[in-house]
């Protein structure tokens, strides 16, 4: 394994040779949380989102979501909840309302041949 590094680090200077291959770092490990299967806290904050008659707040998504499965939210959930909404909206599925803690979510609105720009 180590010899393919080294490999991948030379191409990287043949390339780039002004790039130092060290200063790339390295990828995060994803933690999958044990309460939730993979993608189904961001399904279930999206079925929130679209329930909901205005926009709501993550500490009530993540509330709702962990008192689905018989638990009780914490903090790490609430983090969880908000890292996803921020990639939502980073996306363009999402809308921001409000700044700081008073941050409300909503689903962006649609617009024809959104989907088409890409």
């Amino acid at each position: 394994m180590r010899a393919r590094l080294v490999y991948i680090d030379s191409i990287v200077l043949i390339f780039t040779p002004e790039m130092d291959p060290d200063s790339i770092p390295s990828k995060r490990a994803y933690r999958r949380t044990m309460y939730f299967q993979r993608n189904e806290l961001q399904r279930h904050c999206l079925d929130m989102i679209r329930m909901a008659k205005e926009p709501i707040a993550a500490n009530v998504i993540a509330r709702r979501a962990m008192e689905s499965k018989g638990l009780e939210a914490s903090r790490q959930t609430t983090e969880r909840v908000l890292t996803i909404l921020r990639r939502l909206h980073k996306r363009g599925t999402l809308v921001r309302h409000g700044a700081a803690k008073h941050v409300r979510w909503s689903i962006a609105p649609f617009e024809c041949g959104a989907a088409n720009s890409q």
